[in-house]
């Protein structure tokens, strides 16, 4: 599986970026998946009187709805970085793009807004203001930033 993380800050294009090289890589016939780290904290999913929201009132550690075309799973607990690349292994992820978690180990595209990012480890593409590319500019060419992504992503 390869893994590449999209980060920069709020308002930056991280996920019309993602959501490009999404597409991108799913059209090539890739089990593409997208994870966003949601930065300011909080429940994700409120109880409900749903049956799983139930189950989540009851007590449940995690709660999960099935169908014969997908699996919705609540977890509740924030998982590590190393904890979401190892269920995206075992689900036969072969690209995973990470959007957020900044101090995570993988190759990064780096999206710079107004205010740039400090030196971040593996960086291996920058777009916005201190990069070769605006944003404008990266989705018109996502070929291309897919390939770079692609070739430069961490291979787990």
């Amino acid at each position: 599986m390869r893994v590449v993380q999209v980060i920069g800050f709020s308002n930056s294009g991280k996920t019309t970026l993602t959501k490009a090289l999404t597409e991108h890589f799913s059209v090539q016939g890739i089990a593409v998946a997208a994870v966003k780290h949601h930065g300011t904290g909080g429940r994700l999913v409120p109880d409900d009187t749903s049956d799983t929201g139930l189950f989540r009132q009851a007590g449940a550690k995690a709660d999960m709805l099935v169908s014969q075309e997908e699996t919705i799973w609540n977890i509740r607990q924030a998982l590590s970085i190393e904890q979401i690349v190892h269920v995206h292994k075992v689900i036969g992820t072969e690209l995973l793009i990470i959007e957020g978690f900044k101090q995570g180990p993988y190759p990064k595209l780096v999206l710079h807004a107004e205010e740039a990012l400090p030196a971040l480890e593996n960086a291996v593409l920058h777009v916005g203001k201190q990069g070769s590319r605006t944003l404008e500019e990266a989705l018109r060419e996502i070929d291309q930033i897919g390939e770079i992504l692609w070739s430069k992503s961490a291979i787990v």
